[in-house]
């Protein structure tokens, strides 16, 4: 093919692809971190920030989002399309920069890949950051690229770094690690080229600046939210490697089965592959090689950086690998648009093909399961005003955060430091310590889930149970089941 028809194929490559990842977006499931952001949407930007900075991820993403939710509305769907216009926007660097760059046979392959690689099609329909994380981490890259190679006299290109740069780490904190090796490697060149390092110091204070409010959110975070910063063991080497090409961390799946696996076995042939190709190419053309090896310096770097910092405090877990993912497949997509073996790249073609449609067809199933609407239309038909929500487990704000004008109580009787961060959900949402101001009330009080709260609630004189129901939702998890039980206390 020469390059227009090329240009064509990706064209059409982009606009099904985009369709693709937005078919699976019309749902109104939710679990637990879904509902964090969708609690955050329904405040003003300022009271936003305040909840959020108890979170364990910077401002930016909940920040650009809520813009967005100003012009196209906060419902569910919205906001999950905005994930999907993330991921849309990644694989269309492969048609405007990574093209103009490096080849239009990288570019398409880049997209390629972007489009059909597992972990895309899952995180591109969460209402989470991951879409956009690593399209501002990939920009970066581009732009440091352009700036220190194609053409330093341009200040365009170092603004463009500058500002994606900024934007990549105010997404996500393994954003913030993969600018700094970007900026490291650029360091590295200016002091191996003997150029003065005048504008890497002035490139590195403004990004320190503009990353001032980001360190203070951060240390806020780190220092004084114990009951929400995340604290996940280890991931073991296999699951890092099969985890774009499966979608999920093992912890979702069970590890010994069919559908684990092969995309396993998949992932392992391509590395390989790929490592051999690296290694050829290292050899033979050791001047072009230099873009792969950079991009995946940065990619493995991020995950060797926090599995060190793990061993301290453990914070590195697999799905944030995804922050610095475009970087691999650029490495992938570079290596294969130089490699004259058309039926490798055929048998390549129809397995990710195959693979990105066995794994969307589940996640298929379960965002449209008819499960998943039970509790929404149990609890439109039968709430009536006055009523209250009550729970004491977190996952029950994926339920109550749809009913923003229904107070809701969550029992933190494990004495969790929440406080502030839950303020996520709502100024309806209050958080107690014990239950005696609902044991001096009446009314009607759902509680979601059979737990502490409802044993003591069924324990008061004058507390009567109206209604108990079970209900099985497919989405995010098989065994998200939620008890939805209505009680009357006079």
């Amino acid at each position: 093919m020469n390059e227009k028809k090329i240009k064509i194929a990706q064209i059409i490559m982009l606009v099904l692809g985009t369709a693709f990842l937005a078919s699976g977006a019309f749902h109104s499931g939710l679990w637990f971190d879904e509902s964090y952001t969708v609690g955050l949407m329904n405040q003003n930007i300022i009271d936003l920030c305040k909840a959020a900075a108890y979170d364990v991820h910077p401002l930016g993403y909940y920040i650009i989002l809520r813009l967005y939710a100003y012009i196209f509305g906060n419902t569910i769907i919205a906001l999950r399309l905005f994930s999907v216009l993330g991921s849309a926007l990644l694989a269309l660097l492969g048609y405007t920069h990574i093209r103009r760059d490096f080849g239009a046979k990288t570019g398409i392959w880049f997209s390629f890949f972007v489009i059909t690689m597992p972990s895309t099609f899952k995180y591109a329909l969460q209402i989470r950051m991951y879409t956009w994380a690593p399209l501002f981490v990939t920009l970066a890259a581009i732009y440091a690229y352009r700036m220190i190679v194609k053409d330093d006299k341009k200040t365009k290109h170092t603004a463009f770094f500058v500002i994606c740069s900024i934007l990549a780490a105010y997404m996500h904190y393994y954003g913030v690690m993969a600018v700094a090796i970007i900026n490291i490697i650029v360091l590295i060149y200016y002091i191996k080229n003997n150029l003065k390092l005048k504008k890497w110091y002035l490139m590195g204070a403004i990004q320190i600046l503009l990353y001032l409010p980001g360190l203070y959110v951060f240390w806020l975070q780190f220092t004084l939210s114990d009951g929400s910063w995340i604290k996940i063991n280890f991931g073991t080497i296999f699951d890092t490697i099969s985890f774009h090409f499966f979608g999920s961390p093992q912890s979702d799946i069970v590890v010994n089965s069919p559908s684990y696996l092969i995309p396993l076995f998949i992932a392992s042939c391509i590395y390989i592959m790929f490592g051999f190709l690296l290694v050829r190419m290292i050899k033979n053309h050791k001047e072009e090689v230099k873009p792969v090896v950079l991009a995946l310096i940065v990619y493995f770097g991020v995950i060797f950086v926090f599995l060190l910092i793990s061993i301290f405090k453990p914070i590195f877990y697999v799905r944030y690998s995804i922050v610095s993912y475009g970087l691999l497949i650029f490495a992938f997509a570079y290596l294969l648009a130089r490699w004259n073996k058309t039926y490798i790249k055929i048998i390549i073609v129809v397995v990710m093909l195959g693979l990105t449609v066995t794994r969307a067809i589940p996640i298929y199933q379960d965002n449209y399961d008819t499960s998943d609407t039970t509790i929404d239309d149990y609890l439109k038909a039968n709430m009536k005003d006055g009523d209250i929500f009550l729970f004491d487990t977190p996952g029950a704000f994926a339920v109550s955060v749809k009913y923003q004008n229904v107070p809701s109580y969550f029992y933190n009787y494990q004495n969790w430091n929440v406080q502030k961060g839950y303020k996520a959900f709502g100024s309806k949402v209050t958080i107690l310590s014990d239950l005696d101001i609902l044991k001096k009330s009446t009314g009607r009080i759902w509680i979601i889930d059979n737990g502490i709260a409802y044993k003591e609630v069924m324990s008061w004189n004058g507390t009567t149970e109206l209604s108990y129901e079970k209900m099985q939702l497919k989405y995010y998890s098989k065994e998200n089941e939620h008890d939805i039980i209505l009680i009357e206390k006079k």
